[in-house]
């Protein structure tokens, strides 16, 4: 949906029109049958999300596979006008824009504290959240992080760690990382 709708050489989602976003909602949202119009806009905001991250892998795609390889992707994908497609390969073939994507590669290897939410993304989860801290008030066990006192940091935390009523929602850690962030929000650090 997103490669027939969104132009390549648009450089951020964010500058998506109003009207492309409504057309790409309406497309989408064609193959749901929403019963509860409560969560509408969760699965419009969700729809939009997965579109936009569908969009940026494949312009990731069309760099590595089309870009870097002196290769034209404009049999294989007819949606590409062939002056996008100049205009495309121009922006990517520079030395600053290749500069800045090694960068931007080396940072992403940086980073440990990745989140588990999926799409559904913080306001999808703290519905989840919610519900599962009223469980434990009504079977008389803790809040999943209730030592930690931000709520803001209290959902990051919940983001990136699996907590459950049958350890008693003791967290389970995946790396040394998650750990250090769980102890400097105990204290009342931000991360």
């Amino acid at each position: 949906m997103a490669r027939e709708r969104v132009n390549i050489n648009l450089s951020d989602w964010r500058q998506l029109s109003n009207n492309a976003r409504a057309g790409i909602k309406k497309e989408i949202l064609k193959y749901f049958i929403i019963r509860d119009s409560s969560d509408l806009e969760r699965v419009e905001r969700a729809a939009l999300l997965i579109a936009c991250k569908a969009w940026k892998q494949w312009k990731s795609r069309l760099v590595t596979e089309f870009v870097d390889q002196d290769k034209s992707p404009l049999e294989l994908y007819p949606m590409i006008k062939k002056e996008d497609w100049v205009e495309f390969k121009s922006a990517k073939s520079t030395k600053e824009f290749k500069d800045m994507s090694k960068s931007k590669r080396e940072l992403a290897k940086t980073y440990k504290n990745h989140h588990k939410m999926g799409t559904a993304g913080y306001a999808g989860m703290s519905i989840k959240w919610d519900k599962e801290d009223e469980e434990a008030e009504l079977c008389g066990l803790p809040k999943q992080f209730e030592e930690i006192k931000d709520p803001r940091a209290r959902d990051w935390m919940r983001a990136r760690v699996t907590c459950d009523a049958k350890t008693d929602f003791k967290p389970k850690f995946r790396n040394e990382e998650d750990i250090t962030a769980y102890k400097r929000l105990v204290r009342g650090f931000r991360c």
